[in-house]
């Protein structure tokens, strides 16, 4: 404490040296002798800072932790149950490593997030078919062949996710509240994820207007009163 005191009073003086003739004063000699005492302190400040942040970040992370497991047991509870929601929710923790033996082999996640789709979960559609847009598009720019095959195959992906985004622009994602430590539910913009795909995908017919369309739909997804509504926690 005598060390933020010290800090206070040099801050104080400092201030006050502004005005000229307080400078003709001898303070000059005693602010400097007080800037000598708060540098041989400093060591001190420094470890009661650091200490201090050390501390707050410990009990951050065991807070965040804490939210993490908890909300885990929840989706689980709910993919057990059969609950569509509860599947696709514990389908993508295992993107963000929150589950115990967390896997990411596509043979296993996707028929959890199709089972999931099928049950009338939005959010798995919506995001099966980002799926298939971005690694269509990633074939398309990598291979020379059945190019026809995979612009059809983008086609249909835009077709999907065209219709499962009709009632809400975006999906659902959880984050972790920074400084809080919770897990929050907001919002991703689905044409977020697909025109940048498309854009640096290879090229073929109507590719510019595809592109352009649905970055202006990411736009107007971000703008929208749901898309902010849903994101105004996190």
């Amino acid at each position: 404490m005598l060390a933020y005191r010290i800090l206070e009073i040099v801050l104080l003086l400092i201030r006050r040296l502004s005005n000229q003739t307080f400078q003709k004063t001898k303070t000059w000699g005693i602010a400097l002798a007080i800037i000598a005492m708060v540098s041989a302190c400093s060591p001190a400040v420094n470890g009661i800072i650091t200490g201090g942040n050390s501390v707050s970040i410990q009990r951050s992370h065991e807070k965040t932790e804490k939210a993490i497991e908890e909300y885990v047991a929840t989706i689980t509870k709910l993919k057990d149950a059969g609950d569509p929601r509860g599947k696709f929710l514990w389908a993508q923790a295992n993107d963000f490593n929150w589950i115990k033996g967390s896997t990411h082999d596509p043979g296993i996640l996707i028929p959890i997030y199709q089972d999931a789709a099928s049950g009338g979960s939005i959010d798995a559609r919506i995001l099966l078919a980002i799926r298939e847009i971005r690694l269509t598009s990633y074939k398309l720019k990598s291979e020379a062949q059945d190019r026809e095959v995979l612009v059809s195959r983008i086609k249909n992906g835009l077709d999907d996710l065209e219709k499962n985004t009709e009632g809400r622009c975006w999906y659902q994602k959880p984050s972790i509240v920074p400084g809080y430590g919770g897990i929050c539910l907001g919002g991703v913009s689905a044409a977020g994820w697909v025109w940048p795909a498309l854009r640096d995908s290879a090229d073929f017919p109507g590719k510019n207007e595809i592109v352009e369309y649905w970055r202006m739909k990411d736009v107007s997804c971000q703008k929208s009163e749901s898309f902010r509504s849903v994101n105004a926690r996190c």
